[in-house]
């Protein structure tokens, strides 16, 4: 699995010749778990250096959680998180909710496995109104929003409405409870 990577000069300093250019995966090949990714030791993908992934010269048993602003930033903004983020609201806005309090509730059931308090429906909703806002009158930026990363995007979705629903998958996918397993 050839990933994402944040520019396409990364390699080039360290390649040693152009048999060795890093050509990234699409469709299918992308999205394989990352237990497949290509590890290269001399230049480690930047998204695994900033969450502190070891180094493959030793065995580690037990790795160290950690929590960073630059880890956050890189959860936030990281391209193939932001897709999962705007697959995520994708499946939420095409399956049929009576309200968009069901939806928020819908999509803690798919990603955390329970029922959310009213609180943090109150809080997703209250970030969804506020990013609607926002990409409402911003078009251009949700359409770029809702462009990042290769997996297809369903057109017929209102274009603000699903930067809106991404913003609100993007706090959820972001939880210390989603990310961290204790």
């Amino acid at each position: 699995m050839l990933p994402y990577q944040p520019g396409p000069d990364l390699w080039k300093e360290f390649a040693f010749g152009e048999s060795l250019k890093y050509i990234q995966d699409h469709d299918g090949e992308l999205y394989r778990r990352g237990v497949y990714m290509f590890w290269k030791r001399s230049v480690l993908h930047p998204y695994l250096a900033v969450m502190d992934a070891p180094t493959r010269d030793v065995c580690t048993a037990r790795r160290p959680v950690t929590n960073t602003p630059t880890q956050a930033l890189a959860l936030l903004n990281e391209t193939l998180l932001v897709e999962c983020a705007r697959v995520l609201a994708q499946r939420l806005m095409l399956e049929e909710q009576p309200d968009d309090a069901s939806r928020v509730r819908r999509a803690f059931r798919l990603v955390l496995a329970r029922t959310p308090t009213e609180r943090e429906v109150s809080t997703l909703l209250a970030l969804h109104a506020d990013s609607l806002r926002h990409y409402s009158a911003d078009r251009a930026a949700a359409t770029k929003l809702v462009s990042i990363g290769e997996s297809a995007r369903p057109t017929k979705l209102d274009v603000a409405q699903h930067a809106a629903w991404l913003c609100a998958c993007n706090a959820l996918l972001n939880l210390d409870e989603t990310l961290t397993k204790e």
